[in-house]
């Protein structure tokens, strides 16, 4: 899961307008327009805005970009993360991505998991399919099948069950033939399921028409979707600052952690004084510019105080966990874990009905005053 976090995310920051052609020693390779070929015995990661790899991998691919071309032969798994994504080629493990159009033909050997806005495969897939999306057009063939649409055509074999989930009240799935099931297909959507004459199903047909609500589902596909989504966000914003900062990200989470709850009143009165600034300023009409930039100031606040306390946490659970490397040449490194590691911790907290909200506000006051105290000493210094 380590694996999967850093380097999707870190060939998103990578993402420059410099042609790559070539993958360097470290398997990674960025640049606006991608067309890479080849044989690869270790792990590949890429990045750009178009992207069109050729060859075969050893290991696992893991891609990013706007338009995306896999043709080859990839032992292990691909993630991705794209715009539109063509997937061409016999996949040893799994394939598990976001996208918003996602095209799958030749083999998968293990699961698909997509979530995307349009879905078109005609992949065959050993084991499990998991697919979420608006539209999609499925055939091929899958050990079993599972998904959440509002309109799809269906064309597979399927050697087990086949379970549909119709999202909205304009559901339109179509099983057409030579659809065969070997299983039971169960059903649940606003409008009826339409089964073609040809279609071959040897279990049961279970069909619900109504559509269960959202209430009673713990956790939605949407609130996954958004809590990844933040996730990413969080460590992408957090690569940024890695790099530009190295390990001076740590100097003002160790301060705050000395001075903790001394810090909270500094923090409040800027919180409260600063919107009453702003409003001022947007008053006097010729402060309108200092005004925004201050309420930005805020937002900034706000989340790169979420994002340096996940770096923060993280170092003070490596520490406790296993043996802290030392930050000379592997400096860069170690935040990285660090990040990712308070990142998902912290996103799991923050979830938390009222008590993530507070902790998020109390988080947000600290690092204001903590911000104060520092800028305090060295207006002082200087």
């Amino acid at each position: 899961m380590k694996k999967i976090l850093f380097f999707i995310l870190f060939s998103l920051f990578l993402v420059t307008p410099v042609k790559a052609q070539m993958i360097n020693d470290n398997h990674f390779a960025s640049g606006e327009n991608l067309k890479i070929e080849g044989d690869y015995n270790k792990d590949i990661f890429l990045s750009g805005s178009k992207i069109d790899f050729s060859g075969n991998v050893a290991g696992d691919l893991f891609v990013i970009g706007q338009e995306v071309k896999i043709v080859g032969d990839i032992k292990g798994s691909v993630f991705f993360l794209a715009s539109q994504i063509e997937i061409d080629a016999h996949v040893g493990g799994s394939v598990l991505g976001i996208g918003q159009k996602v095209i799958l033909e030749n083999y998968v050997d293990h699961n698909l998991t997509i979530f995307a806005s349009s879905i078109e495969s005609q992949a065959i897939v050993n084991w499990h399919g998991y697919l979420v999306a608006q539209d999609m057009n499925i055939g091929g063939q899958f050990e079993r099948l599972d998904i959440k649409t509002t309109t799809a055509k269906l064309n597979p074999k399927i050697k087990d069950s086949l379970v549909i989930i119709g999202i909205g009240n304009n559901t339109k799935v179509e099983l057409l033939a030579p659809s065969e099931i070997n299983g039971d297909v169960v059903y649940t959507g606003k409008n009826k399921l339409m089964i073609a004459d040809g279609v071959s199903v040897y279990g049961k047909v279970n069909e619900k028409n109504v559509i269960q609500p959202e209430t009673k589902n713990f956790i939605s596909y949407g609130q996954i979707f958004w809590w990844l989504v933040n996730l990413f966000g969080m460590i992408l914003v957090g690569l940024l600052l890695i790099a530009l900062f190295g390990n001076r990200l740590l100097n003002l989470p160790r301060f705050i952690e000395q001075e903790h709850y001394k810090l909270l009143l500094p923090g409040l009165l800027v919180f409260i004084f600063v919107p009453i600034v702003a409003v001022l300023l947007f008053i006097s009409l010729i402060g309108i510019p200092l005004a925004v930039l201050l309420l930005l100031f805020y937002v900034l606040i706000y989340y790169l105080g979420q994002v340096l306390l996940a770096i923060w946490l993280g170092d003070y659970l490596w520490q406790r966990f296993k043996q802290k490397p030392k930050l000379t040449q592997d400096t860069k490194n170690y935040l990285f874990w660090c990040l990712v590691l308070g990142a998902i911790v912290w996103r799991f907290i923050v979830v938390l009905p009222i008590l993530g909200s507070l902790l998020a506000w109390l988080i947000s006051l600290l690092f204001l005053g903590g911000i104060w105290q520092l800028v305090k000493v060295n207006i002082k210094e200087n």
